[in-house]
């Protein structure tokens, strides 16, 4: 699979608030190059701006706290038809169901929302026509993971393996990409006498069982 950069795009959490439509012109100007964005809610006035700045692909997030509202297909309905417009434009548009749901901070809240929201978007999204051009994931918190080195012994905790499954077969049969996300720099932060920051800064190589990683990035994505 081909590589590409993309860029966040929220504004809720700025202390001083930028219009919408001036945020993605500034990014335009500054990142004319960048395209594909994530957002982390789905208002169509956010897509509507970063469509007129030129992006053509964008995965958008229905918000943890909707996860239990998904278990309606209504609901789901709903939140695809606010999008179609976009796509019917020739936006890609990625429905991301939650923000790293299973993450222990959760202390299980979400987790058994998840498959049925999943479950009801797939329906939605097919329902409405919109099957395999409306591409569903979720994105993964990588502590799931019990073990990460070396990368082959990769491993999810045995908690979350039943529904992390559910959810990837879902997402293999729809032909969507399976979402986590991975920070490097957290790895080195919480161990960093055993982790160069060079690594971490993926500017050296590292070997483990006879295999060489080009940088910690690429250790952490071979041990998913």
């Amino acid at each position: 699979a081909s590589a590409f950069v993309g860029m966040n795009f929220a504004l809720k959490l700025q202390k001083n608030r930028l219009a919408t439509t001036e945020a993605a012109w500034i990014i335009r100007e500054a990142y004319s190059k960048v395209t594909r964005f994530k957002m982390f809610d789905y208002d169509a006035q956010y897509v509507s701006a970063l469509a007129a700045a030129g992006a053509t692909d964008v995965m958008v997030a229905v918000p943890n706290g909707e996860l239990a509202s998904l278990g309606k297909v209504t609901y789901a309905e709903q939140i695809v038809t606010r999008l179609a417009p976009f796509v019917t434009a020739g936006m890609t548009i990625t429905l991301a169901v939650g923000n790293e749901p299973l993450a222990p901070w959760y202390n299980g809240r979400y987790a058994p929302h998840l498959v049925p929201a999943v479950t009801n978007v797939r329906q939605a999204i097919a329902s409405l026509g919109h099957a395999g051009t409306i591409k569903v994931t979720v994105p993964h918190y990588f502590g799931l993971l019990s073990s990460s080195y070396p990368p082959t012994a990769g491993a999810f905790h045995a908690q979350y393996v039943n529904t992390i499954t559910s959810v990837a077969r879902m997402l293999r049969d729809d032909g969507s990409v399976f979402c986590i996300n991975i920070y490097p720099f957290f790895a080195y932060r919480d161990n960093p006498q055993s982790i160069p920051l060079q690594y971490a800064l993926l500017e050296t190589t590292h070997t483990a069982e006879g295999i060489t990683y080009p940088n910690m990035l690429a250790a952490q994505i071979a041990a998913v």
